[in-house]
């Protein structure tokens, strides 16, 4: 099963594929790894989490953490400091004492740090109906790469509906507009609500990959249907 998560087309923490087996004799544990940071420069000290993590049966687990540069833990919450540059793959597995096993991951990248996004306008919950013209703003910063090029930011109406999204357009800058479109999909009846996302790239620091970071903003059209 394909889990595309509560996001709109940003790679949201919660989408995963999933497998499902039909089993007589116990079922495996359900693992969920987190971390507080995911990049950073080095030494970066990162507190691992393994909140979520389940058994559908109720066995006991025990866990076994790999954080990717040798160092390994048996915590089920713990923390680790990373001292050199790289892009490692912490992943914890977890065990129910009855042969099933579980694993997740979270990837940690250290020499380059995540741009931090922030879509001003339109603010979450405007009222905006499709078909108009709507201002935005967004504010970019990043240690490494200092000057923003806000060529490379880029925001993007959606229209959403229930939990799922339908790009429509978008604009690139720091400032600008995005003319949206008028829906002609959906009954008027249905969940619509429109979605703004925006996005911007860095250009990667010390060896390590650009990282990319969203920030978005829900607004609403001026009627909705109320029983």
């Amino acid at each position: 099963v394909l889990d595309y998560g509560t996001g709109y087309f940003n790679g949201d923490a919660n989408s995963a594929v999933y497998r499902i087996e039909y089993v007589t004799d116990g079922r495996a544990p359900l693992a969920k790894a987190t971390a507080n940071r995911t990049s950073g420069q080095a030494p970066l000290a990162v507190a691992f989490s393994s909140a979520g993590t389940s058994d559908p049966d109720g066995d006991p687990l025990t866990y076994a953490w790999k954080f990717g540069d040798g160092a390994t833990s048996t915590a089920a919450n713990p923390s680790h400091t990373y001292t050199a540059n790289g892009r490692y793959t912490a992943e914890l597995t977890v065990s129910d004492g009855t042969g099933n096993t579980a694993t997740a991951s979270v990837v940690i990248t250290v020499g380059n740090t995540a741009p931090t996004v922030t879509l001003n306008l339109p603010a979450d919950g405007s009222i905006i109906d499709p078909g108009a013209a709507v201002p935005f703003t967004v504010t970019v910063t990043d240690p490494e790469d200092g000057t923003i090029d806000c060529s490379k930011v880029k925001v993007t109406f959606i229209i959403g509906h229930d939990s799922h999204g339908h790009p429509q357009t978008s604009a690139t800058g720091c400032s600008g507009t995005v003319q949206t479109i008028a829906d002609g999909e959906h009954d008027p009846n249905a969940n619509i609500f429109g979605v703004w996302d925006a996005e911007y790239t860095d250009k990667g620091a010390n060896g390590q990959p650009a990282l990319t970071t969203h920030d978005q903003n829900v607004s609403q059209g001026s009627k909705r249907q109320a029983e």
